[in-house]
């Protein structure tokens, strides 16, 4: 058995979410892993912190940290992750993935690029592709990932929506990616 405690902040947004798993010996509910998250004065994600339960020590050892940074209109543009990592100073937040997003003029997400940071320099992992229609809509979504050793992008995933005259979708079409042509088929 499992179970999930939220907790909201004044303008109703998720401020802690903890997972917690029952233990039938000891017959209680033991914690597993916990989020708490920081908003900015406009009521933006600007921090998120993860913790993991350690149940030996019955202690709290930080895990992961987002790292949230908007523009001048306030959308996303940035967002770092960091992974704990212990050392003999007891330990630090170490760099690991950056998540470049590129929006539209209503701040909705037309490009995600996410590289890994190798100690010195950033790496090409994934980036992802959307539109939209007139009214909104979402009509094409695209995933690709980086192939280091070919140093070309692959394609994972593509698929395109199409919606009704009350905005609800009616159909959805899946690509699959030949590497051989290096296109959507």
């Amino acid at each position: 058995d499992s179970r999930s405690l939220t907790s909201y902040n004044t303008e109703g947004k998720t401020a802690t979410q903890e997972t917690q798993y029952y233990h039938s010996l000891q017959k209680r509910w033991i914690p597993e892993f916990a989020d708490s998250s920081f908003f900015n004065e406009n009521g933006n994600i600007e921090f998120k912190y993860g913790w993991e339960f350690i149940f030996d020590g019955e202690v709290w050892e930080p895990y992961y940290q987002e790292e949230y940074i908007y523009d001048t209109s306030d959308h996303l543009a940035l967002k770092n992750l960091y992974n704990w990592t212990f050392d003999t100073a007891g330990g630090h937040w170490e760099l690991s993935y950056q998540y470049q997003h590129s929006t539209d003029v209503q701040g909705r997400d037309t490009l995600v690029e996410r590289s890994y940071w190798t100690g010195s320099d950033w790496d090409p992992q994934s980036y992802k592709r959307m539109k939209y229609d007139a009214a909104g809509n979402l009509i094409l979504e695209a995933d690709y990932w980086w192939d280091g050793e070919m140093t070309w992008w692959d394609g994972q995933w593509k698929e395109e929506y199409a919606y009704d005259a009350e905005n609800r979708i009616i159909e959805s079409v899946n690509f699959d990616w030949d590497n051989t042509i290096r296109d959507w088929y």
